[in-house]
């Protein structure tokens, strides 16, 4: 309850309330994981980048493991990390999409120390990440278990890299980059009056309004369509929803505006997301993988948060 309190006051931008209710929680429960996980995030938030990557570094991985495998591999510590190595080590997807793209920005400057880095991340990600010219030495994989434990030195999670990393780079990696051309060249396919309508020359906006709404926190992240009505009215603007919609309330309603397009069911995997949001002028979008997405394209991006 003490926790909760905490969280509470954090989603509520009260960050000193929020530290006071999560140390109250530690008083109780002193290897309380929650209570650690959410200070390494508040840590982070507030700029207090090393304590906080070193506390999150606590997290619990086992679940991962679990849900991934990867259990057979050494986990690499941070004083095993060194230049010149040489050494196979296997980094494991953890989270969501936004968290592969975000985190992916760590992979080069890891590799530049020397490892030979295999990439086990999400299926719909392996398209995207070849597009990227950061990741050419990258090996890509979708899944462990074809691997044989022999084959790697170590194994590491993809949100531990800042932490690995924290002896060697004095500033955080720029954003993964991402070539359009090479999406292009990836002969992607959609129907034709989707492409007719990516080469109109009205203002593109792309708009994510909700996320999986199986997401613990989708609550917190996902706004009401109706809200973006106003925006719908202007039909100077072509609206593009790039995003799968999951409530049929916000199909009808998109279908009342003939200058918002429902992309749904073109988004396969990431490259198709990467193409249609590389033809935008700007996104607006809430909390969810497009915006790591749009960032990553130097797309003019709208958060709302």
């Amino acid at each position: 309850a003490t926790l909760g309190l905490g969280v509470y006051y954090f989603e509520n931008a009260n960050f000193v309330k929020a530290r006071e209710y999560y140390e109250k929680s530690l008083l109780i429960n002193k290897d309380s994981y929650y209570a650690k996980f959410n200070i390494a995030l508040l840590e982070i938030l507030q700029g207090n980048f090393k304590k906080g990557i070193e506390l999150h570094e606590q997290r619990d991985k086992k679940k991962y493991i679990k849900k991934y495998g990867g259990g057979g591999y050494t986990e690499i510590k941070k004083d095993d990390v060194s230049r010149n190595s040489n050494k196979k080590i296997i980094i494991i997807k953890e989270q969501g999409y936004g968290d592969d793209i975000m985190f992916s920005r760590y992979l080069k400057p890891f590799s530049e120390l020397g490892y030979e880095i295999t990439l086990a991340t999400h299926p719909e990600m392996i398209k995207l990440f070849k597009a990227s010219p950061d990741l050419d030495k990258i090996n890509l994989v979708s899944s462990l278990p074809e691997l044989s434990p022999s084959s790697f030195s170590f194994r590491t999670f993809l949100m531990s890299l800042p932490y690995l990393m924290l002896d060697f780079l004095k500033h955080k990696p720029a954003p993964l980059k991402l070539s359009k051309e090479r999406l292009e060249s990836q002969k992607l396919k959609f129907i034709k009056p989707i492409k007719d309508l990516l080469k109109k020359k009205k203002l593109k906006v792309g708009i994510t309004w909700s996320g999986n709404p199986k997401h613990w926190r989708d609550k917190n992240r996902s706004i009401e369509l109706n809200l973006l009505e106003k925006l719908f009215k202007i039909k100077e603007i072509e609206f593009f929803a790039i995003q799968k919609i999951f409530n049929n309330g916000d199909k009808k309603l998109v279908k009342k505006y003939s200058n918002v397009h429902i992309c749904g069911d073109f988004l396969h995997d990431f490259s198709h997301t990467a193409f249609i949001t590389s033809k935008m002028d700007c996104v607006l979008s809430v909390d969810t993988s497009l915006v790591h997405l749009s960032g990553s394209l130097n797309k003019e991006t709208y958060l709302l948060t």
